[in-house]
């Protein structure tokens, strides 16, 4: 980000993600989220979420007619931003986008640059079946 004001200015990003691909898949449950933090060899600090995807997929019928069983493939994804050294970097774990149209993280973002984990900030419990899981992360 380049200011080409005269006065200093204050900038924030966020990035934010739904646990799955954007299917129905994403609404079955039993996804996860997982915090983490540290710091690489260089001494630079990362935050984020790494999460967990349970993908449902079930299989053609066999030779018999039979109905195919289900295959659960696990995917992971993960958010992660290294943390400026003048900055800091926030992260949300774990909060819903098909509530308020993601206002509960929108909202406080726009207003002081920071996602706040008000939920938790440990691995969470696997999603319920019919609600969305998602992770944000900010600098």
């Amino acid at each position: 980000v380049e200011n080409l004001g005269e006065t200093s200015a204050n900038v924030a990003l966020m990035f934010s993600w739904q646990n799955g691909y954007g299917g129905n898949n994403d609404l079955q449950g039993g996804h996860q989220n997982i915090p983490f933090a540290g710091f690489s060899n260089q001494g630079l600090q990362h935050i984020g979420v790494e999460l967990k995807h349970k993908h449902r997929v079930a299989l053609p019928k066999d030779m018999s007619g039979r109905e195919g069983q289900l295959f659960t493939d696990d995917m992971n994804f993960a958010i992660a931003a290294l943390v400026p050294s003048e900055g800091e970097g926030t992260r949300c774990t774990a909060w819903n986008p098909r509530i308020n149209g993601g206002s509960d993280i929108w909202d406080p973002f726009s207003r002081t640059g920071r996602v706040e984990d008000v939920h938790r900030t440990e691995v969470t419990n696997p999603s319920v079946r019919g609600s969305s899981l998602a992770a944000a992360i900010s600098v």
